[in-house]
């Protein structure tokens, strides 16, 4: 079927009963990524959705990358995928998490001591240890790299991102999972298809 990005409701009322996933091409232009990023949110009240580049360079033993944001079902759904898929392609998997700062311009505040900096890390750390817990466990054959920084996730996640085979992204209509700057930017950009896996159900 031919996805009318102008009218993707009534392409994903006519997808058959028990569809799980939904290809669509990457984004090109301003006018259309914004029309594109309306339509891949629409479709993943139905099914998850991968976002697939024209061109396609990743090596087949390049890592899978998943950004891990929180606990949602979304977020879960979107770390077991990314277990999976590293599993089944026998490749390595990078779990990237970025923390804002509670400062202005995502700054540490100015009356920040070094250890309320080490203390805030070690938080995000234990959030992605959770995250990750249980995982690992079922996957023992997927060796797992953590890369926590602090900053906006497009600038952490977009250069991992264009040297991994597939990224793998918790979302839906009510939240994607990551800043919209950085998920328009992962969607234009990464040069290798994403797997935006739905809060559905």
């Amino acid at each position: 079927m031919h996805l009318d990005l102008h009218n993707p409701a009534a392409f994903a009322e006519r997808l058959p009963a028990g569809t799980e996933l939904v290809v669509v091409p990457a984004p090109h232009g301003l006018l259309h990524k914004r029309i594109h990023n309306q339509a891949v949110t629409t479709l993943l009240d139905y099914a998850d959705v991968v976002v697939v580049p024209q061109e396609r360079g990743a090596r087949s033993d390049a890592p899978v990358l998943v950004a891990v944001h929180g606990s949602s079902p979304a977020d879960r759904r979107a770390i077991g995928a990314a277990f999976t898929a590293a599993s089944q392609a026998a490749a390595p998997l990078v779990a990237v998490h970025c923390w804002s700062e509670p400062g202005a311009l995502d700054l540490p505040a100015a009356s920040w001591l070094p250890i309320d900096y080490a203390n805030y890390r070690e938080r995000e750390s234990e959030l992605v240890a959770e995250s990750l817990a249980g995982y690992q466990e079922s996957f023992p054959d997927v060796s797992v790299e953590r890369v926590i920084r602090s900053g906006r996730a497009g600038s952490a996640l977009l250069p991992l991102a264009r040297d991994a085979q597939i990224v793998v992204v918790g979302g839906g209509r009510q939240t994607i999972g990551l800043p919209k700057g950085a998920y328009s930017a992962l969607l234009r950009d990464a040069g290798v298809p994403v797997l935006i896996v739905s809060d559905r159900g």
